[in-house]
């Protein structure tokens, strides 16, 4: 019975019921995902049990500019644990790393950076990254 107040159908609505299924992407297409970031430790277990889904990394720390660098490592592990959450949760991800910080990003401009790359690898098939 619903009350004057809609108790019952706010708890219908919390509870997922009668909402629309979520859409998700058919099960094999492979997505990609950008992580800017701290870096990645490629040698970290959890890493090393999927690198075949890490399909470049590169810095803009340190004056690289872009340029790869699979061992650049992770300085504060920050990286390296989103990057494993991702890999753990999105099974269809094939991940793109840009480190952009060793700490903290150096200021702002280190995201632009990133963003302005021309790079393959990180840009979506429109041309947009």
């Amino acid at each position: 019975m619903i009350s004057s107040t809609g108790e019952v159908e706010h708890k219908l609505h919390a509870s997922g019921i009668g909402q629309p299924e979520p859409r998700f992407p058919d099960r094999g297409s492979r997505i990609k995902v950008a992580i800017l970031d701290t870096g990645l430790d490629v040698s970290h277990p959890d890493i090393k049990a999927r690198e075949e889904r890490i399909k470049d990394v590169r810095s803009w720390v340190d004056g690289l500019d872009g340029k790869q660098d699979r061992n650049a490592g992770d300085s504060c592990g920050h990286g390296t644990h989103v990057t494993s959450l991702l890999l753990d949760f999105a099974p269809d991800s094939d991940v793109y790393v840009a480190r952009i910080a060793k700490d903290q990003p150096e200021s702002p401009g280190q995201i632009a950076k990133v963003r302005t790359v021309q790079h393959p690898s990180y840009a979506r098939t429109d041309g947009e990254i």
